[in-house]
């Protein structure tokens, strides 16, 4: 198929399946893809010559989630378009809507993101799309992402309270360090067992240790296994 692009763009003629004469054609030509081809060249899926062929042109469109500022523009836009696909009349969203769609990475991008405020604008009876309206990888990313996590953060939605880490004073005397780093454990290891409903190997997963290390962890704690 490449090759008889290539041909095609070169030396702008075509042929129809079956056909035997060449047909001359005038065309403007617009491609668009969600791959590396530079990569594709390299690893040689794709041919170099089509490639420049192609590129006269080229315009980046960065991912929907380095494009913060217009998820809310497109949350409304496709609001409104579902409300008149499906004959509803949902007014907006509740604002931990709004944080959790900044806040998630949209691997689908703006696809993704249509999709899912069509999903949530057929299962919402309330005036305001909630949470639960939407999938559970979304509403996991309400959490606040401002800093890193745990770091005197609190997700209202869940109710876990996370530590606040003290900035070292070391004019004081010295710091405990031990009884700070095991707080910390402390409450991440609570917080993944409560979000994982006591079951220790998904706490671990949450945490990204094996099941052995948290039962260690556990027990060196002194929490109640």
């Amino acid at each position: 198929m490449q090759v008889k692009l290539l041909r095609a763009i070169q030396e702008k003629v075509v042929r129809r399946v079956g056909g035997t004469k060449t047909i001359a054609v005038s065309a403007r030509i617009v491609a668009a893809t969600n791959r590396n081809l530079e990569e594709a060249i390299k690893d040689g899926s794709f041919r170099d010559d089509l490639y420049y062929r192609l590129n006269v042109i080229s315009i980046r469109t960065p991912p929907l989630r380095d494009r913060v500022s217009d998820i809310l523009l497109l949350m409304n836009f496709f609001l409104k378009k579902m409300n008149t696909k499906v004959r509803k009349t949902v007014k907006g969203f509740e604002p931990s809507v709004q944080k959790a769609f900044e806040n998630y990475r949209w691997p689908g991008n703006v696809r993704e993101l249509e999709n899912v405020i069509e999903r949530a604008v057929a299962l919402e009876s309330a005036d305001l799309i909630t949470l639960d309206a939407l999938p559970k990888q979304i509403q996991d990313a309400a959490i606040d992402r401002s800093g890193p996590p745990g770091f005197g953060s609190m997700d209202t939605t869940r109710h876990e309270e996370f530590i606040k880490v003290p900035s070292p004073n070391f004019y004081s005397g010295p710091i405990d360090l031990e009884k700070i780093l095991g707080d910390l454990e402390r409450t991440y290891i609570t917080a993944a067992l409560k979000h994982s409903g006591g079951v220790k190997k998904k706490a671990a997963e949450l945490l990204g240790v094996t099941f052995r290390s948290i039962r260690y962890r556990l027990e060196k704690l002194g929490i109640d296994d």
